[in-house]
């Protein structure tokens, strides 16, 4: 999948990434094998793989495709919000369906699974 780094943290450990399929956002840690010694940064367009751990959107073998190819995402984003906020129900800049033209790709994320309901004393909760 592709997507954009919306944000990362200042040891650059942690990102979280606005994805191709315009779905919940990802989190991007070392651990997953974040950047194959890349450093990157917010605007940053990479190429990831998905998966669910729990609630939590994962991506995995990040590689960056293009340094700053969209520097103005997260305030864009922002600004797009504050528009929507003031002008409920009226056109403008922020109404199409894709804020980012990301590249055609063919891959498949690995399906959510569903949380198992809470067991108490050896029993399913009901």
């Amino acid at each position: 999948m592709y997507g954009v780094v919306l944000w990362k943290d200042i040891e650059g450990s942690r990102a979280v990434i606005w994805c191709e399929d315009q779905g919940d956002l990802a989190f991007l840690s070392a651990e997953e094998g974040m950047h194959s010694g890349a450093d990157l940064d917010a605007g940053d367009l990479i190429h990831f793989d998905v998966m669910w751990d729990g609630a939590l959107r994962r991506a995995n073998n990040a590689k960056l495709v293009a340094s700053h190819a969209f520097p103005t995402l997260p305030k864009d984003l922002v600004a797009c919000s504050a528009t929507l906020l003031k002008s409920e129900g009226q056109a403008g800049a922020c109404d199409g369906p894709n804020v980012v033209s990301f590249p055609a790709t063919r891959q498949v994320e690995t399906p959510r699974h569903e949380a198992a309901p809470p067991v108490e004393a050896g029993r399913k909760a009901v």
